[in-house]
């Protein structure tokens, strides 16, 4: 996902997982660390985006990040998300669809504006 995005052009403020695992000296960001929500809330701070599992959503919202992208498991607070599609071209349209309909909810009305 972090690959994802900054191929979208979107800029990695923090990228944090559960546990070590192989590959996170890879991802396009340079403040990558193990930890849990809470980290997640700290590193959130100033994000336009905040990409997690349904959990994240305390942490987006204390951060005040607007766009949260449920990823992962659990999503129980979206109906359907366990149908989507996230691979393949169908998937990458959707999930490309989906960054921007976030950013789009959430844009400021002179955002709005200026796409007009």
């Amino acid at each position: 996902m972090a690959r994802f995005l900054a191929g979208m052009g979107c800029e990695l403020q923090a990228a944090i997982a559960a546990t070590r695992t192989r590959g996170l000296d890879a991802l396009p960001c340079e403040n990558v660390f193990v930890g849990d929500l809470e980290d997640l809330e700290v590193a959130a701070k100033g994000a336009g985006l905040l990409v997690a599992n349904s959990s994240g959503r305390q942490a987006a919202a204390r951060a005040g990040v607007k766009a949260h992208l449920r990823t992962g498991l659990p999503v129980f607070d979206r109906l359907g998300a366990h149908t989507k599609v996230w691979v393949g071209y169908r998937g990458t349209m959707n999930l490309v669809f989906e960054v921007a309909n976030l950013f789009q909810a959430n844009a400021t009305e002179s955002q709005k504006l200026a796409h007009n």
